[in-house]
């Protein structure tokens, strides 16, 4: 394709076996509540979930009018336990062109301080017809153009791809997942948790491989429907049988949910050791 890097046909490979603790586990987890009509009330409770035996999660991630809202309570909070405000854009959780939305988040840089974009860009041009080399560089050169002005404001974008969306185009998904790779995004993320299939453990792997193989190791994000700490740990599992075990942290490693939240607040720190799934 003129103008693209060249992308790779995807094939599963297999992964080893890993063991990580609860706590570290927990260090790695974006609070996610996204009703869109959170309360002060509401945030509160969530304040008194997001530290666990001394350990605080990565962010809170929040819609943007929220964070606004109760931008006074919310930054307070994130400062004082040196958490990341992670703010969803895109027209989540359906999507939109990436410079709409690339003009939505200049727009809010200019009102109140935030750490990082969860994205969701619009997938008809890739799904409801047969892709044309434009729709990928399109892609590709407007997540560019987010990635830079992102960066040069010092916050990270995490790029949603809705995998469950993808589910028999798993050709088209890895092709984007190369793009935003090489557009140099923050993170790879699988889903918003509404209306298709949430995380699945092949898509998760299908990130960690490309990063892998590209040498291009992105952060990554299983989202949607995890709830537990077993289905949480085979996600873990999966991202150190390719990544090195160093790079098991927040700044490569997250798993957005709340339901998980309030599972590891009522464990004890344990080790665990789990195969390959």
């Amino acid at each position: 394709m003129h103008g693209l890097p060249d992308l790779i046909e995807w094939n599963e490979i297999n992964f080893a076996s890993s063991w990580i603790s609860d706590t570290d586990i927990f260090s790695c987890l974006d609070f996610t509540s996204l009703t869109g009509e959170e309360s002060l009330e509401a945030l509160e409770k969530m304040t008194s979930a997001s530290t666990y035996q001394g350990v605080n999660v990565a962010s809170w991630c929040l819609y943007p009018h929220i964070a606004q809202k109760y931008s006074s309570f919310v930054t307070s909070f994130i400062k004082e336990k040196k958490m990341k405000l992670a703010l969803v854009f895109g027209n989540f959780p359906k999507g939109q062109d990436l410079n709409t939305t690339l003009q939505e988040i200049q727009a809010l840089q200019k009102i109140m301080s935030f750490d990082e974009v969860d994205l969701v860009f619009d997938r008809s041009p890739f799904l409801e017809k047969t892709p044309h080399k434009s729709d990928y560089l399109n892609f590709f050169e407007g997540l560019k153009k987010i990635v830079n002005v992102l960066h040069s404001n010092n916050q990270k974008l995490k790029v949603i791809f809705e995998t469950g969306h993808f589910a028999s185009h798993k050709n088209i998904l890895s092709y984007l997942v190369q793009l935003a790779l090489w557009a140099k995004v923050d993170f790879l993320k699988t889903s918003t948790g509404f209306h298709y299939p949430g995380a699945d453990l092949d898509s998760v792997e299908l990130f960690c491989a490309l990063s892998s193989q590209l040498k291009i190791f992105s952060g990554i994000k299983p989202s949607g429907g995890i709830s537990s700490l077993a289905l949480a740990k085979q996600y873990v599992s999966c991202f150190l049988s390719y990544y090195p075990k160093e790079y098991f942290n927040p700044n490569f490693f997250r798993i957005g949910t709340s339901k998980l939240v309030w599972e590891i607040q009522t464990k004890k720190n344990t080790l665990f050791t789990h195969s390959a799934y």
